[in-house]
Order: structure tokens, then sequence, then C-alpha cells
């Protein structure tokens, strides 16, 4: 058996150990805070969404915009007969897993480096991404990242080997869907590589070298195909379009999230860590044979180069003009640049220690790991910091720390009303009153909002508005005003949106947990029915036997919870496996397409999600399993027609 044949199982055991340990890192944080609703700021919104586009798809709502995460979510939901709530206590930290072991799979590709390089990279990343947004928030933000990743790798090969255009582009694209807006940072990212590569491509082009073979050549040639493909997927196909911010947050916030960013980070530690890992890369490259060719690790360093200058760029621009969100370019160095080059300045020390002999034999994977563990203790720290627990709800979380937002009570109590709206005839429409302002000032509303959706069954998601303010208000066909001008602005589109439907004769609903005030205004003063605890209705028809759904409580053992994680990753990589033979080609790095399986298993789903929704089939349901076959055997054929490429190769050559 050759060597390389004797690597596959231990890449995969490797791979999977590390990913193992990525996703316990991170999802242990439910037995520690006994969170009973899966965490996150924006996680309702994942919720509902992919619940809709499952059932409906894409279309009303909004949800043409950035569908990829929701065509992800439909897909799986639809694989493993879970719900979208029980998928996102998982799912979330299933991606961190994969994003750690698609890093290692850029560095073991980017650099030449073997396993053990490899392990470090996907370690060190795991370690430092819970000290970023990503984790347990931005889904579709990591969503986006680890498929840009993934699309990179497969771009170095095209630029090393000349093949692996079609899954440089299907990637990238992929990752457009999920987060079209941050495509565009990479779309400049590629435009810097293309100008540091450029005086080497014109060197090959006058060696006789083809444009398309040329480093810039394939550079220019995937980002315009990417960026036409993404063009046509937006505007013709979804209609939908570029700017497609669901709330905006008040530009006051922006500063103190990027300090409370670079604290979560320990920027001064990890900032001069990065720095020598960076100078490390530099010197192997000047070391390298063939400083300056595609076969090198020149394409790499100038892909490092490219992403850390459009990203401190974004970063310092934004900082100063605050149009722009400053931490999300933060985030971005750091997703890439950074644990790039941590993830070398410890392999580099793990190195010097392994040549010292035996003593130092031993003493490198105790360097490694006592590194991992230095650079996870920032994050750690907010991530399991100490927490209170009252009536089975965390409370007095670390500020920058996981929180509950989806709120458990509210959750329940808008279950319950969801439950009723199942008794109206079908489409008519219904208000729920909240309270006009809250904690989170001018987005409060889009919160209770996206709490509220996730409740209710996608067929009554387009029946229903939000009203903020007094109940009195809405009875006179009024909008509550707060006076204060931010908070109002906020508000008035769903002003607008109840006013269209108030001649309907909407059925409207009173949740106390999301409106103590108007709760008890709309029973008191103007003669609301309670129909459960904490639910009143203040118009509508009152059901003769109502009975309150029992609460759910989507958050597995973590036994369990680590049983559908390592499902999950078995179906992406199964979906992943044929698509990653044909993208890299005849004989890869056995822990580059092992690493890259899943992540790209990930991409394919989503995308086929988007045929099937777009051509009118919402994929859940049979045609969720559908899409997951189809992807399957498409992948699966395409390696299978790698021996005949091979030959066909050979037999030019000679």
């Amino acid at each position: 058996m050759s060597s390389r044949r004797r690597a596959w199982p231990g890449a995969v055991a490797g791979a999977s150990a590390l990913f193992l340990a990525a996703f316990l890192a991170y999802f242990l944080v439910y037995r520690v805070r006994h969170f009973a609703l899966p965490l996150g700021w924006d996680t309702p919104w994942y919720v509902w969404r992919a619940d809709f586009v499952a059932a409906e798809g894409l279309g009303p709502l909004g949800t043409s915009a950035r569908p990829g995460h929701a065509l992800l979510s439909a897909v799986l939901g639809a694989v493993t007969s879970r719900s979208q709530l029980e998928l996102q206590v998982v799912v979330p930290f299933v991606l961190v897993g994969l994003f750690a072991l698609a890093v290692g799979a850029l560095v073991a590709e980017g650099t030449g480096g073997g396993p053990a390089r490899w392990a470090v990279a996907a370690a060190t990343t795991a370690a430092l991404l819970g000290g970023t947004r990503l984790v347990g928030e931005n889904v579709a933000n990591l969503l986006h990242v680890l498929l840009v990743v993934a699309g990179l790798v497969v771009l170095l090969r095209l630029v090393r080997e000349g093949r692996g255009f079609a899954g440089a582009v299907l990637l990238l694209v992929a990752a457009g869907m999920a987060h079209w807006l941050f495509l565009g940072v990479t779309g400049l990212v590629l435009m810097a590589w293309f100008g540091l590569a450029l005086p080497s491509s014109l060197r090959a082009r006058r060696a006789g070298v083809p444009v398309r073979r040329t480093e810039s050549g394939a550079l220019a040639a995937v980002g315009a195909a990417t960026g036409a493909a993404v063009a046509v997927a937006v505007y013709p196909l979804l209609s939908s379009s570029l700017s497609t911010f669901e709330i905006r947050e008040a530009t006051r916030r922006f500063l103190p999230k990027l300090r409370e960013d670079l604290s979560a980070i320990a920027a001064p530690v990890v900032g001069p860590v990065a720095a020598v890992g960076g100078a490390a890369l530099w010197w192997e490259h000047r070391r390298d044979p063939r400083p300056d060719s595609g076969a090198g690790t020149a394409p790499f360093l100038r892909l490092l180069l490219s992403w850390t200058l459009v990203t401190l760029a974004g970063l310092a621009y934004a900082a100063v003009s605050l149009d722009l969100p400053p931490h999300r370019f933060l985030t971005l160095l750091v997703a890439v640049p950074v644990m790039v080059a941590v993830g070398t300045a410890v392999a580099l020390a793990a190195g010097w220690a392994w040549r010292r002999g035996t003593l130092g034999r031993a003493a490198a994977p105790v360097l490694v790991a006592g590194a991992v563990a230095a650079l996870a203790l920032p994050g750690m720290r907010v991530w399991y910091g100490p927490a209170d627990l009252v009536d089975g709800v965390v409370v007095n979380v670390p500020a920058e720390g996981p929180e509950q937002w989806f709120d458990v009570a509210a959750f329940d109590q808008a279950r319950t009303a969801a439950a009723y709206l199942e008794s109206l005839p079908p489409d008519r429409p219904a208000v729920f009153v909240v309270s006009p302002v809250g904690a989170s000032g001018p987005i409060s509303t889009a919160l209770k909002e996206r709490t509220i959706r996730a409740a209710l069954p996608p067929d009554r998601q387009e029946d229903v508005r939000v009203f903020p303010g007094s109940p009195a208000d809405l009875l006179a066909g009024r909008p509550s005003l707060v006076g204060n001008e931010e908070v109002d602005e906020a508000n008035l589109p769903y002003w607008e949106e109840v006013r269209a439907v108030l001649p309907l004769d909407p059925a409207v609903l009173v949740l106390e947990a999301l409106g103590s005030r108007e709760h008890a205004e709309s029973v008191d003063k103007l003669g609301a029915t309670g129909i459960a605890p904490g639910v009143a209705v203040l118009r509508g028809p009152l059901p003769s036997a109502f009975r309150a759904p029992d609460p759910v409580r989507p958050v597995p053992t973590t036994e369990v919870g680590t049983a559908w994680a390592v499902l999950i990753l078995l179906l992406l990589a199964l979906a992943g496996a044929g698509w990653t033979a044909w993208f890299l080609g005849p004989a890869p790095v056995p822990v580059v397409a092992v690493s890259l399986a899943p992540a790209v298993g990930a991409g394919m789903l989503s995308l086929g999600g988007l045929v099937a929704a777009v051509a009118g089939l919402p994929p859940g349901g049979a045609t969720g399993v559908a899409i997951f076959a189809l992807v399957t055997v498409a992948g699966a054929a395409l390696a299978l027609y790698l021996p005949g490429q091979r030959a066909a190769t050979r037999a030019t050559q000679q």
C-alpha cells in the first residue's frame, strides 16, 4: 500500500478528532449555562426563515435576501427530520468545527505542509474563534467565511495545477448566497491579489504560458465568473438587491463593539504572535527554491497579504467614518490571516522543540497544547464566564458573553398565540402588540418580531404584523410615538404595515413578555381576554375550548447533541466527497480532501436548494431529501470521471 493511501485513515481520524474537540468546546455551554433555547442574537431570525423557506420557498418576507443559510438548513432538516429549532442548537457549532478544518486545509494546501502543520492550524483556529462573533451569533457570516476559505483552497489548486475553476466559482457563489455583502470584500481581496501577482504573471506570459494559466489570469477568470453568477442570482433569479440589511444597529455601538472584540481576542497578545507567524511565513517563502512561481508558496503569501491589506483598510475606514461596522472587518481579519499566522507561529515553535532531540519531541505536543489553551482562554472566559440561573432562565451573564436573547417566556407565549391563530380562518391577518422600546434601543421591535415569527407555522407568517405601541393607539388607528427620534423612525415601517391590514379586521394579541405595560393596559382597561398566562386576545373570536401547547425544549443532552453533530458531519461529507475529488483533481493531499469535503457538501447543498427554490420547489420535506440525493450522486459521478480524465492526460503527455 502506498504512503498516500496509508495517509487516508489517519486524515479521517485526525479530522474527526479535531472536529469533535472544536464542537464540544463550544456546545458544552448549554450544560454549563443551562440555556433552554438556541443561543445567539440572530437565532430566532435563522429559525423562522429556514422554517418558512423549507415549507414555502423563497420570496415573501424578504427570504430571497442572502438565502444560503436558510436553504442549507431546510435541506438538513428534511434529511434529519429535525425541526429548525433543534438544528439551531447544533448546526452553528458544527460550522465552527468545519471552519477549523477548512483553515487547516488552506494552510496545508498553501504551504505544502504536512499533517502536523494542518493540525496546529486547525486547533489554533478553533481556539481563537471563540473570541469572535462568528461563534453562536453571526452564523450566516460563519457559513459565508467557511465557503470562502473552501473556495480559496480550490483556487490555490487552480493557480498551481490549472484545475479547479468550476469548484472555486461554485464555492464562492455559495458563499455569496450566504452573505453577498461580505462577498464584496472577497472580491476586493481577489483584486488586490491580482495586482500583487501581475508582475510574475506577465513574466510567465512572456515565457509562453497561456493567460488563463497565469496566476492573475486565473484570479481574473474566477472573479469575473463569480461576480456574474452572483449578479444573475441576486437580480433576475431572486429579485433581490445587494443592500439587504435586516436591521441597522445604531452607529454609536460600532466603536464599543470594536473594543469588545479586540478584548475578546486578546489583541495585545495575539497581534504580536500573528506578526511573528507572518514573518515566519515570509522567511519560508524566501527559502523556497521557486520563490516567485505558481508552484511555490508565493500565491498563498499574496493571498494572505491581500486579505490583510483589504480588511485593515476597511477596518480603518469604518472606524473613522462609522459608515460601516468596523468590528465586522476585524472579524474577517482574524478569520483568515491572523488565524493562519498564529498557527504558523505555534507550529514554528513546536518544530524548533521537535528538532532538539528526544526531550524536545516530548515537549513539542505539550507546547502546542499549552499554546492552544492560552489562545482559547480569552474566548472561553467570555463563553463560560459566571452567570446566574433564576427560575430556569440565565441572567447576569458577562456583557460580552453569550446570552439567551431567544427569550424563553416570550417564545412560549408566542407559541400559545400561534396555536390560537390556527383556529382562525385562513388568511385572516393578525397583529401582535409589543412594547415600542427595549434594551436594544431602535432595534428592539425587530428582535421582538423575530421571537414571534420563530413560533409561527410557515403558513401563518405572511398574515402576521407587529405593532409597537399602546393597544389603545392601535384600536384608534394611529401610531404610537415615544419621543425618541431614532426609535420612532425605526418603528414607523411597522405601523405602515399594520395600517394596511386594519380595514381587514385583524385579530389582535398582546404578549406580556414582549410588553408588560401593553398587556396590562389591554386586560385592565380595554377588555382583552386572557386565553393563557401572559397571552391576551384584544380583538378576535374567542375559542370555546383552548389548550396552550406544551413548552418545547430543543436543547438535547450532550451525548445526543454530539451524536447529531457527527451525523450532520457525515451527511455533509457524503454530499461533498465526490465534488471535492472533482474540484481538487487527481492525487489530492488526503488531509486537505478530508477536511474540505464537509464544507464543500454544505456549499453544494445550499446551491442545490437554490436551484429547487428558484424552480418553485420549496427545499424541505421530500424535495430536500431528493436534493441531498441528487447532489451526492452528481458529485460521485464526477469523481468517477476522474480515472478516465487521468488516463487521457497521461496519453496527451506521452
